[in-house]
């Protein structure tokens, strides 16, 4: 017998498994798993995965370069992409985390002076927009003509904002006149710290630095010259409306009403100079820096040394950014006051909604620089 009769085994399931797959069936290298054309929800499973590598496999081992698969896969069984599945919803404890924080930065506001007189501010003029709809009849149509109609579910809805609607009237009548009191009472006292200001921190600030710029020095002693004209004249109107003087003049305690508009008026414009002054200075600063950056642009590589350079250049890009954003809503808040200091001051016969528009303006910009200031201090 020759020697390949004698070679051939007797069970031939035992010789098909001795050879390999590629004696078989040629099968061509396959790529490394990536998104099969037939199927854009998932991976096309080679050998490797169902064998030596995946979540199928009972061995957690990574597969070796010498481990071959002894069979080969037949074509459309596929994986799902790990990349391509769903991930995880945000948790609950996320989103009360977050919840947490506002609310925690809303009661950081609320405990500040100035905060708080925001926020009632704002309680204020939107109680007089709800008495300006009440006296101009605008939403009772819409709201109030509907509590008779038959209670469907949109009438429901309707008939639950009329009776909200109702007593926001009832509170705004009662509310206004009382709020405006208690914020000039949370303001009693104010000529305290431009007084301060005036007798110990300009001579102070003059003694210990020399170099210190006049045009700085003057806009800071006529800030706090004009902020104790004012704040005093506001006591006086005060004590004057809660019958503590000039009972039996009405007409001066009225006219210490009109010096203190006066004051804030120039408080206005001296603060317009600073904001106009303060944008110059940032659009200088922001095409230095662009100078700055457009020297690094053509490189093809960058030295350790130049990459900080770059990184502190856009770092102080982004803050030159943040200023004159907040330059610009200081613009903004104080056109408004601007806008109801003159219709208060001589008292022109305008749209009613107008100083209430800019009065509301005025307390929504004011309490997002407080939250946006307590916001960055706790960031950075």
């Amino acid at each position: 017998m020759s020697d390949t009769t004698h070679n051939i085994p007797k069970d031939p399931i035992a010789a098909l498994v001795e050879k390999t797959p590629e004696d078989l069936h040629p099968v061509p290298p396959v790529p490394s798993p990536g998104l099969s054309p037939h199927s854009p929800h998932g991976v096309l499973a080679t050998p490797n995965h169902l064998h030596n590598g995946s979540s199928l496999s009972r061995s957690s081992s990574p597969p070796s370069s010498s481990s071959v698969p002894r069979y080969p896969v037949p074509s459309g069984i596929f994986l799902p992409s790990p990349l391509l599945l769903p991930g995880p919803a945000p948790s609950r404890v996320a989103k009360a985390a977050r919840a947490t924080d506002t609310m925690d930065l809303f009661v950081h506001v609320f405990n500040t002076k100035d905060g708080k007189d925001k926020i009632i501010k704002i309680i204020q003029y939107t109680f007089r927009v709800v008495l300006w709809a009440d006296a101009t009849k605008l939403l009772h149509k819409t709201l109030l003509g509907s509590t008779s109609s038959k209670t469907t579910s949109r009438k429901l809805r309707l008939t639950k904002a009329a009776v909200l609607y109702l007593l926001a009237i009832k509170w705004a009548r009662t509310m206004v006149p009382q709020l405006s009191m208690f914020r000039k009472i949370m303001r009693m006292g104010n000529w305290m710290e431009p007084l301060h200001l005036l007798l110990h921190s300009v001579p102070v600030r003059i003694l210990r630095s020399r170099n210190i710029k006049a045009n700085i020095l003057t806009h800071d002693v006529l800030d706090a010259v004009i902020e104790l004209y004012n704040a005093i004249f506001d006591d006086i109107y005060l004590f004057f409306k809660l019958g503590l003087v000039l009972k039996d003049r009405p007409k001066l305690g009225h006219k210490a009403d009109l010096h203190a508009n006066y004051a804030w008026l120039a408080a206005i414009a001296l603060a317009f100079f600073g904001e106009h002054s303060n944008l110059w200075s940032q659009a200088r600063r922001h095409t230095r820096i662009a100078a700055e950056q457009a020297l690094y642009q053509d490189a093809e590589t960058l030295t350790p040394v130049q990459t900080q350079v770059v990184s502190d250049l856009a770092l102080e890009q982004y803050k030159v950014a943040q200023k004159r954003k907040i330059s610009l809503l200081n613009s903004t808040k104080l056109t408004c006051d601007l806008v109801f200091c003159i219709i208060d001051i001589f008292e022109a016969n305008t749209h009613p909604l107008i100083a209430t528009g800019t009065g509301l303006t005025s307390a929504l910009i004011g309490y997002y620089k407080i939250y946006h200031k307590l916001l960055q201090a706790r960031l950075y």
